[in-house]
């Protein structure tokens, strides 16, 4: 295959067109990540590499060890994962200047698909303890983080408070979460390239099979409690959990994929008196996102099994609320934001003194996806939506407000 050396700028176009091997039956098991880099493509070795300046947000310097391979303008600097640069880094040139013991480079932001010609890059991987580098805990977590991921399931056993400064009155959201996670990466791209007298331009598509999916085992216990009334709104991030960096060759280039696990929560309320409320909930299910090419673009994978039930339950005035927590998985391709799933379970109270039946317990799962991909300092793709919704009616009351 006919090679091109640079210059050339990626173009912004996401091609949903595509040929023959673009359609909704190619989504083959993929087995071994495979590419076509383009020629102007360096791998660095991190020694070489000395600092790095920020100059902004889309450029830096930075500084080589004088037996640095030959840089160029327009190289795409690719660096594997190392202890100062735990997600490695894809840097394009655009300034070499060399002295007698150091080179000095600078460069702007890239992305994955500035680096390929052509990609197949898959990868599955099991969230593990064993992989964990660093757990950040919210600091109004006032109940324990229970560690750890065992070989099968994490625990996370919390009690969250919404608001330190309620009076002497507490208003929380207590739970635990057991839970497993497994997913599933397949990234599918392939780029044109049409040279004319002003330069060579290339076109960057994604492929149908392109999908990432997360595979959930999660059982959680949920609690929202308020001693007067009360109006809130908010979302946390109870935990947050960085795993160690996974590095893949393709082609004798290093991807790296960093895992990172978020245990989110929220809650909405909105009472008039005293409440407590919440419910039981496991889930098993596959959900993610997938493009399917021209003709469909993204759509959902869901495939879930669940079951629901009540915890005990106090109410004495109208009531709306709301509490929700499950995890989130996302993946990061170099230090680039890629693709994530999530799925919550909730608890739902909707009580009016004034109807019949004056109270409804719903649970329920949702669950949303996404997927981003960058080409220098542009994104290509960003998409993201609800992946499954789906409500019940737990429990209700039988007639009017006593």
């Amino acid at each position: 295959m006919k090679m091109i050396w640079v210059p050339l700028w990626i173009g912004l176009v996401l091609f949903t067109g595509c040929n023959s091997s673009d359609n909704d039956n190619n989504d083959e098991i993929c087995t071994e990540s495979t590419g076509i880099p383009f020629n102007n493509v360096k791998v660095i070795e991190n020694a070489k590499l000395l600092d790095v300046l920020e100059l902004n947000s889309t450029h830096y310097t930075l500084m080589f060890d004088a037996s640095v391979q030959e840089l160029r303008k327009d190289d795409i600097l690719v660096f594997d994962s190392s202890s100062a640069y735990p997600a490695g880094m894809i840097k394009k040139v655009s300034l070499v200047s060399k002295n007698a013991n150091s080179v000095e480079v600078t460069a702007g932001v890239a992305g994955l698909g500035d680096i390929f010609e052509e990609l197949n890059l898959c990868h599955q991987g099991k969230l593990k303890e064993e992989t964990i580098n660093q757990v950040n805990i919210e600091s109004n977590i006032t109940d324990t983080y229970d560690g750890a991921l065992d070989k099968e399931h994490a625990l996370y056993d919390f009690t969250y408070t919404i608001d330190k400064e309620f009076a002497k009155d507490v208003v929380h959201l207590a739970g635990k979460m057991h839970f497993s996670i497994d997913y599933n990466l397949l990234i599918k791209t392939k780029t044109k390239i049409k040279c004319s007298w002003s330069g060579c331009h290339a076109s960057v598509r994604l492929l149908s099979g392109t999908k990432f999916t997360i595979n959930p085992n999660v059982s959680t216990s949920l609690t929202l409690k308020a001693d007067k009334e009360y109006e809130k709104k908010e979302n946390k991030v109870l935990y947050s959990v960085n795993f160690e960096p996974i590095t893949i060759l393709v082609a004798g280039i290093p991807v790296v994929i960093v895992p990172e696990l978020y245990i989110i929560s929220g809650i909405d309320i909105d009472v008039d008196g005293r409440m407590e409320t919440g419910i039981w909930a496991k889930a098993n299910s596959v959900l993610g996102i997938k493009y399917h090419g021209k003709h469909r673009g993204w759509k959902p994978v869901k495939e879930t099994h669940h079951s629901f039930g009540e915890n005990p339950l106090t109410i004495d005035a109208s009531a709306k609320a709301r509490a929700y927590v499950g995890p989130q998985v996302k993946l990061k391709l170099y230090d680039i934001t890629g693709p994530y799933a999530d799925v919550f379970t909730y608890a739902e109270l909707d009580a009016d003194i004034h109807d019949n039946p004056w109270w409804k317990l719903h649970s329920g799962i949702e669950s949303h996806g996404g997927f981003k991909v960058k080409v220098l300092h542009h994104t290509l793709v960003n998409v993201h939506k609800k992946l499954y919704a789906k409500d019940f009616i737990i429990v209700e009351a039988d007639g009017k407000f006593p």
